[in-house]
């Protein structure tokens, strides 16, 4: 099964910036990879749906990882700017993003950036060879 589109470690802060995976055994069938730009996305959705790009920039979400040796937690937006405005983070992996905790009576207008927001993802993949 592949791997929904994602950023790794959402749940550390800082999030490493390098990470190099070793492929034990190759698989005999799948093993495509799928790339894709998620501050390209982050961009067309502040260009195309400002204000469902606010709402992922100012909603704090909660990412979770737990094992039998660790649990990690951290609190962030799925979309981060500077002062500038400019984007320095996106944070997206439906594995270890917690329940949502946004007021209620915004709830519905999140979910619709959110899923906006991970369509343009998709939309903007980059297949491997």
């Amino acid at each position: 099964m592949p791997l929904s589109l994602h950023t790794d470690n959402p749940y550390r802060d800082p999030v490493p910036t390098l990470q190099l995976l070793h492929c034990l055994v190759q698989a005999q069938e799948g093993g495509v990879t799928a790339l894709t730009d998620g501050f390209e996305a982050a961009r067309i959705l502040r260009e195309e749906y400002p204000e469902k790009f606010a709402l992922l920039n100012e909603q704090i979400v909660r990412f979770r990882f737990a094992s039998e040796d660790a649990e990690l937690e951290h609190q962030d937006t799925m979309i981060t700017t500077n002062t500038r405005g400019e984007i320095i983070k996106v944070r997206i992996n439906n594995r270890s993003s917690a329940p949502f905790q946004v007021d209620f009576d915004i709830m519905p207008a999140f979910y619709d950036a959110y899923q906006t927001f991970m369509r343009i993802v998709q939309e903007t993949v980059a297949n491997g060879p």
